[in-house]
């Protein structure tokens, strides 16, 4: 017995030796370095690993077993901090897969790229160029590029995060979906050619603001011809604009004010009043508020000052009537 016993690891070391073990569950094949296959004999990569397992999700088992097959690398370490890793070189380039034992059935998953730590997942947050993530996802970086200066590829000089779709299709969407409770919105960038593409917001899949390359914006409207347009009603406490040469000329001295005969015959022709656009322009290009409100101001000056001169002209004849009527009594 002593003899099999003997011969059997006589054998098991020979063929460590050169490279090579053989077992029904593990195999090392020659294709043409070596290769280790795991519950198959023909490996076709370095470590070739292949079970069947019905399991759905990890169940809590005795000694941390889990319930499912795959590759396990374990420190056994009770230390804050200690690290169980994977390490991956190409050339001389270095990067590590870790866990890292947090306390008691509690651990990170770390990314580290040349030994710094780069991703980390907590449980239920994940952080970018952190090692203390608060949120969900939380980026954390360090930039002081004030601008986006273009690069090769589309790198424009700035960190933040990047959502890429490589479709070429006209109207393909790269977006980013947020949801609470049922109510989902989706912040989206719409290809709309070379070089050219939109931002728009949809709301339960219907959009609802389109903002566009020229800095176009359209709520209500997906091709926005003006800087704000909007397909509904807009309210506001107040609004401020910056107005064009204002309507003060009208009182002048140079200023020609029209006969009111004149204007009552070009009422009597157009139909509408001098200088303010007749119904179908508005119908046509809609109102100008800014130029609407001059224009308005100055129909009310010209009427001030028809007013004025009609109140002089009173005047005048009220003066002329009471030397008349003096006249009148004298000579009675």
């Amino acid at each position: 017995m002593k003899k099999i016993g003997l011969l059997s690891l006589t054998f098991l070391v020979f063929n460590i030796g050169f490279g090579q073990i053989y077992a029904p569950e593990i195999q090392v094949k020659n294709i043409p370095n070596n290769s280790v296959g795991i519950g198959t004999p023909n490996p076709y990569y370095m470590l070739d690993c292949r079970f069947v397992n019905t399991d759905t999700k990890f169940l809590t088992g005795n000694s941390g077993n889990w319930g499912a097959n795959g590759i396990r690398i374990e420190n056994q370490t009770s230390t804050l901090g200690g690290m169980s890793s994977l390490h991956f070189r190409i050339g001389t380039s270095d990067t590590h897969l870790a866990t890292i034992y947090r306390g008691e059935n509690l651990s990170d998953l770390g990314i580290f790229f040349e030994g710094a730590l780069t991703h980390l997942f907590k449980p239920g947050l994940f952080g970018l160029g952190t090692a203390n993530p608060y949120y969900s996802m939380h980026s954390v970086f360090n930039n002081s590029n004030t601008s986006f200066t273009g690069g090769n590829n589309g790198n424009y000089g700035s960190n933040g995060l990047r959502l890429e779709n490589k479709s070429s299709v006209l109207g393909s969407m790269s977006a980013l979906h947020l949801r609470v409770s049922d109510a989902d919105t989706h912040i989206a960038a719409i290809r709309q050619g070379s070089n050219n593409a939109d931002l728009a917001i949809f709301s339960e899949g219907a959009e609802t603001v389109r903002f566009k390359k020229n800095g176009n914006v359209g709520i209500g409207k997906n091709n926005p011809n003006y800087k704000l347009e909007v397909n509904g009603v807009v309210r506001a406490n107040s609004f401020s604009a910056v107005a064009p040469p204002w309507a003060d000329f009208v009182f002048h001295d140079d200023y020609q004010l029209s006969k009111l005969e004149e204007v009552e015959d070009f009422i009597k022709r157009n139909k509408h009043l001098p200088g303010i656009p007749s119904e179908a322009q508005v119908k046509e290009k809609g109102v100008d508020l800014v130029e609407m409100n001059k224009l308005l101001l100055q129909k009310v000056e010209e009427l001030t000052l028809y007013v004025i001169r009609q109140n002089k002209d009173l005047s005048k004849q009220k003066e002329l009537i009471k030397k008349l009527l003096q006249t009148q009594k004298t000579n009675q």
